[in-house]
């Protein structure tokens, strides 16, 4: 009996020490600590790859379009870099091919993931750059025309003489 009387002493007395002034930490949760996340439902289409037209040559006889590829980012990876492809048309490279190149035209039918898009030549588009600027070959505002150009290059005019020194004797 008082084995038994010892061994409900002990259980009250652990009881106890679960009810410690420590054990309001985790409570507190100064940390901010949470649980692991819950998985949330993904979009199941990936994103499309990102197809820039840089080029397009027929320099061997045969269409080729000159491609920059980059592969987009994938969850908890960064983004992949830029890759430079040379392609003809029917190639294909991965998940890309290029069914059609129209050198006249500047385009090129890519098919991506299933997609047919047409690509074009990107055009640089500078922030402070004016939008009315002069054809090629037209000259600026207030400079001479092209008949005053050729009146001024037919008039000749006479360069000033200078007397060379005489050579030193050897």
């Amino acid at each position: 009996m008082i084995g038994l009387g010892l061994i409900a002493q002990a259980r009250a007395t652990m009881n106890e020490a679960d009810s410690s002034p420590y054990e309001v930490i985790p409570r507190r949760n100064i940390f901010d600590l949470h649980g692991p996340p819950v998985a949330t439902q993904q979009s199941a289409e990936p994103p499309s790859v990102n197809i820039r037209l840089t080029g397009i040559t027929t320099i061997l006889g045969y269409k080729q379009a000159l491609l920059m590829v980059q592969e987009p980012a994938l969850a908890g990876k960064p983004t992949g870099k830029e890759e430079s492809y040379i392609m003809a048309e029917g190639q294909r490279q991965g998940a890309i091919e290029v069914m059609e190149i129209n050198e006249k035209a500047s385009t090129v039918r890519v098919k991506s993931d299933d997609k047919v898009s047409l690509l074009t030549f990107e055009t640089a588009k500078l922030p402070n750059a004016p939008t009315n600027v002069p054809a090629v070959g037209t000259p600026p505002p207030g400079s001479a025309s092209p008949t005053q150009l050729e009146q001024l290059s037919r008039t000749r005019r006479p360069f000033p003489r200078t007397a060379t020194p005489p050579l030193p004797a050897l």
